[in-house]
């Protein structure tokens, strides 16, 4: 009975933020009792909501240990090993929760998540039709919750890869279209403008990354991709200001190389050689982060590939959507 208490504590706490607190309810109620698996469940969300995907792996895995039927801690493990990129390790326990899930199941994920989950995780193994499966399956089994889950833009990722680029643009269109304004469409806009620039429609493709500056102005790399699709379209003048500027972010974000390259870009434009300006531009960073932020970019590989969005809740978890504690 106490230790149910200290567990009602904890959620009292996480409800007033007050994630200190609830850690330290969650430690006194292990201690309490070492066997007690919802503990090491709850515990192991908490490290996850707080980006500590090793601890929270540990505690579900240690939930597993104890209570093998336990949905909810294969969900948890799931996540920790997708974010600690042991894409194969989550599939397997998405898979372990979608058995043990029951169909009336209420908690603190959803038909929509784990689904949607599943099919990122397929999706950075390289997985698109899997994926898109595992999309299409979250979007049927639970439409109500599915715009909390940036599904249509992971589906919309994967058929992209799969150089769909018209029904990329089509799950885009649907991401946006449940929050017009709101702070993560700037990727989607901008997925969508990569999408139209591989189909040649560059005035398209910049009149999204026109929205996508309006949300994040803060953001490089939406710069450069304009910037890349006005030399597109013959206008050499706003081509180089757009690079200026986002030489002018990477710089401050301390990215020297991405500063460099967009200098090499701009240099490219004042070359008669097409064929070497065409090279630079094959140059330009893939963005991968879940949301854009003042400056985060990563590897590059490719002209303009998606943005590969995993969960809103998850990269901008102030104003996520849909987070409750899970019962």
């Amino acid at each position: 009975m106490m230790i149910v208490l200290i567990v009602c504590e904890a959620r009292n706490d996480r409800n007033l933020r007050d994630d200190k607190g609830a850690m330290e309810d969650y430690d006194k109620a292990i201690e309490l009792d070492p066997n007690y698996a919802s503990a090491y469940y709850l515990r192991a969300e908490l490290h996850y909501q707080q980006s500590n995907y090793q601890g929270a792996f540990e505690d579900a895995d240690r939930s597993i240990q104890l209570d093998p039927d336990y949905p909810s801690a294969y969900y948890q493990r799931g996540q920790a090993r997708s974010e600690l990129g042991d894409y194969e390790g989550a599939i397997k326990d998405y898979e372990q929760a979608i058995q043990l899930t029951p169909s009336n199941f209420c908690g603190y994920y959803n038909w929509a998540e784990l689904y949607s989950d599943l099919g990122y995780a397929r999706a950075n193994l390289g997985d698109y039709q899997g994926a898109i499966k595992d999309y299409n399956t979250a979007i049927q089994k639970d439409p109500s919750r599915i715009r909390y889950c940036s599904t249509y833009n992971n589906r919309g990722n994967a058929r992209y890869n799969l150089g769909d680029y018209e029904g990329a643009i089509e799950d885009y269109s649907k991401e946006i279209s449940f929050y017009k304004n709101g702070y993560n469409n700037a990727v989607y806009y901008i997925n969508r403008g990569n999408a139209y620039n591989d189909l040649r429609n560059y005035q398209k493709a910049i009149e999204d990354y026109n929205h996508a500056i309006k949300i994040a102005d803060k953001y490089p790399d939406v710069y450069e991709y304009r910037g890349l699709t006005r030399y597109q379209v013959g206008d050499k003048l706003g081509a180089i200001e757009d690079l200026e500027k986002a030489a002018d972010l990477y710089q401050h974000g301390g990215f020297v190389e991405y500063y460099q390259e967009a200098l090499n870009l701009i240099q490219s434009f004042n070359v008669t050689d097409k064929d070497a300006i065409i090279e630079d531009i094959q140059e330009i960073p893939e963005t991968v982060n879940d949301s854009p932020t003042e400056v985060e970019t990563t590897n590059k590989s490719a002209a303009n590939p998606p943005i590969l969005n995993n969960r809103v809740e998850d990269t901008n978890k102030e104003n996520s959507q849909g987070i409750s504690e899970k019962d």
